[in-house]
């Protein structure tokens, strides 16, 4: 059995995420079996490289160049992670809206308390004073997206979209045939400038829904879009 420490990181002034943060070497007695012996100390450098790569693109020569290991091995390493369920890879979303897309998924942890971990988020000081806030509540809202379909027994039908113009939706979501982009912002503060990307491609096609979760109060409608704070996410 591991040893499991509970994390609260407070979001709102009334509000918090709570979490599980684990003992990392459970990780290593699951994964014996896949990882030569030899290899486990670049193993746990390349799980902690990947906390810190949490919701950018998966590059993998990059990852190949910074521990000296093959491109094979880096891809080989992420699918056993992933068959651990400790991350998960979002796919890109192929589409008519452009020819010249991003083919890389990006990268997420399910064990957000491992990820707490490796990125020395112990309480709500470091949460806050972390260069990677933005991308910790972002994880939280896709694992949960993805969570909750798999507990309803849906395919997960969860991606993301970017093009070589820089245009990105953060989350695209299949359900019952119809298509919602999803832009996930961590601010308090709703801005309407939250909308800019996604409207670039409700314009291509006017059938798509809006949503924009983030991390303040309130939820509301605003023309086209529909605004969730991720108290209220469902």
């Amino acid at each position: 059995m591991h040893i499991a420490l509970e994390i609260h990181l407070y979001v709102t002034d009334l509000q918090l995420i709570r979490i599980e943060s684990a003992d990392p070497t459970y990780i290593e007695r699951d994964v014996a079996e896949w990882i030569n012996s030899g290899n486990i100390s670049v193993f746990k450098k390349f799980i902690r490289l990947c906390a810190h790569h949490v919701g950018q693109l998966v590059n993998y020569s990059n990852f190949s160049n910074d521990l000296n290991i093959s491109v094979n091995t880096v891809k080989n390493w992420l699918s056993i992670l992933e068959m651990s369920f400790i991350i998960y890879q979002l796919p890109v979303y192929h589409n008519n809206f452009g020819k010249r897309q991003t083919k890389m998924p990006k990268l997420y942890f399910i064990d957000t308390g491992l990820l707490a971990h490796l990125l020395e988020i112990n309480d709500t000081d470091s949460y806050f004073s972390s260069i990677k806030q933005g991308s910790l509540f972002e994880n939280m809202i896709v694992v949960d997206r993805l969570k909750r379909r798999t507990h309803e027994g849906l395919k997960a039908e969860l991606y993301y979209f970017r093009d070589s113009n820089g245009l990105e939706i953060d989350i695209i979501e299949r359900f019952n045939k119809k298509t919602s982009l999803i832009e996930v912002k961590g601010g308090k503060t709703f801005k309407p400038g939250f909308t800019d990307q996604m409207y670039k491609l409700f314009n291509m096609d006017n059938s798509l829904k809006l949503k924009v979760i983030y991390g303040g109060d309130d939820s509301f409608k605003m023309k086209d879009v529909e605004v969730t704070s991720w108290k209220d996410i469902d």
